[in-house]
This record gives C-alpha cells, sequence and structure tokens, in this order.
C-alpha cells in the first residue's frame, strides 16, 4: 500500500462527489431509450418499436443518410384492457454525420419533457 500510485487519497466510505453524466445532466431519463438502426430491406430490429429509429438510405452502395423515427415502444395499454404497441414516426432526414447529434437532441427533448409521473405517457406521442 505504499507507492506512487497510491499517492492520491482515495475515499471509499460516505457522501460521493456528484457527478453529472454529460447527456442525462443530473436527471436520468423517465424510461429506458432505445435506439435502433435498420438497413432495408432488412429490419429485424423492428426499427418503428423503438425510441429512435434511424433507417439507412443507400444509393450505389453509398450510406446517403438515414430517415429518423421517434416515439416506438411496447407496452402501451387503453383503457386497461389491451396491450397496443406505440409505433414510431418518421419525422426526417440526417446525413451519417449528424446522426449523433440528431440522437442527442431526441433523447434531451425526452430526457427534459417526459412524463415522469406516469411512465407509459413518457415516451413521445
Amino acid at each position: 500500500m505504499h507507492g506512487d500510485e497510491m499517492a492520491e487519497k482515495t475515499q471509499v466510505l460516505g457522501c460521493t462527489p456528484v457527478e453529472e453524466e454529460p447527456l442525462y445532466g443530473l436527471t436520468y431519463l423517465p424510461r429506458k431509450f432505445k435506439v435502433a438502426f435498420a438497413i432495408p430491406p432488412c429490419n429485424d430490429v423492428d426499427v418503428f418499436a423503438h425510441c429512435v429509429g434511424f433507417i439507412a438510405v443507400v444509393k450505389d452502395n453509398v450510406l446517403l443518410g438515414f430517415n429518423v423515427s421517434v416515439g416506438g415502444g411496447l407496452g402501451f395499454t387503453h383503457n386497461n384492457q389491451k396491450t397496443f404497441p406505440r409505433l414510431a414516426q418518421v419525422i426526417g432526414f440526417c446525413k451519417p454525420s449528424d446522426a449523433k447529434y440528431v440522437c442527442e437532441a431526441i433523447l434531451t427533448v425526452q430526457r427534459d419533457f417526459g412524463d415522469r409521473t406516469n411512465r407509459k405517457h413518457a415516451r413521445w406521442s
């Protein structure tokens, strides 16, 4: 327990310093957040059942970008009777270099405006 690597003190018990996660901030999302990528003609991930979906647009074997979908999810009940899937809606197109920023913006909106009082309403609608 001696040497240079042990020179810095580390707290092992008690309160830990508050750490801010880069995307979540100090607040976690109101429900799970799922992202999927699909390359047509295959949709084996069921891209419309995820919070964010990126559907590849390919021409002559070149990736032009992604059609972006938001709002999918399973387990939505109506009148406490049946479970219906909530299918995502395509909201636009983005270049491959912008996909990360588009996903971050969608996550940020979900983080800031997701309903924390009722989990089934916490998704895009």
